[in-house]
């Protein structure tokens, strides 16, 4: 499950006796199984705490874990990291993006198009849509509403989009844009 190491743990028991109102650790995982999942430890009173917790013993502390969460903190590992200026709790845990990396490539794109570029296009007026993936891992997409016939689209598309794509998705190569931009009334720029 979660190993806390002996650093880690004394700086959290620490931190705890120079609480006075919020003595419990919970760890949760927001934006399960998504690539926005982030894993989350609070201080927080008995009203913080979520009936489904799970409570673990850590040497002399105690942790209150989200059960949503644990199967996504296998082998996790919490650790302090001190250096000459600060220290810093450092959380590896290796699934908590879940089921991501089992998708399929095409799923991912798809998923990484409609929840972290779309909703910016839709301000926007504009949209797009994934045409394809090529053999050589290119993703080949067609920009609609707005965004067609826009002078900023080639900024979005390899500022924003492909640059965002590539670090979610790293065994892709870039991002080809096969729109046939024509300015019209409802370009944005």
């Amino acid at each position: 499950m979660i190993d806390i190491t002996g650093s880690a743990l004394n700086h959290f028991i620490e931190l705890l006796s120079m609480q006075t109102k919020y003595n419990y650790i919970r760890i949760f995982i927001s934006n399960i199984n998504t690539l926005d999942a982030e894993c989350s430890i609070i201080f927080c009173d008995a009203k913080g705490l979520k009936k489904d917790d799970i409570l673990f013993t850590f040497s002399k502390l105690l942790v209150y874990i989200d059960y949503a969460s644990i199967p996504y903190l296998k082998d996790a590992k919490i650790d302090l990291e001190v250096n000459d200026i600060d220290s810093k709790l450092i959380i590896y845990a290796p699934f908590i993006k879940g089921l991501f990396d089992d998708l399929s490539l095409k799923d991912k794109v798809k998923y990484f198009l409609i929840n972290k570029i779309v909703p910016q296009l839709i301000l926007h007026g504009g949209n797009i849509k994934l045409v394809r993936i090529t053999k050589d891992k290119y993703v080949v997409v067609k920009f609609t509403g707005g965004c067609n016939g826009c002078s900023m689209v080639n900024y979005t598309l390899k500022d924003n989009i492909e640059s965002k794509l590539l670090k979610y998705v790293p065994e892709l190569r870039g991002v080809l844009d096969i729109t046939d931009h024509i300015r019209h009334k409802r370009s944005f720029y």
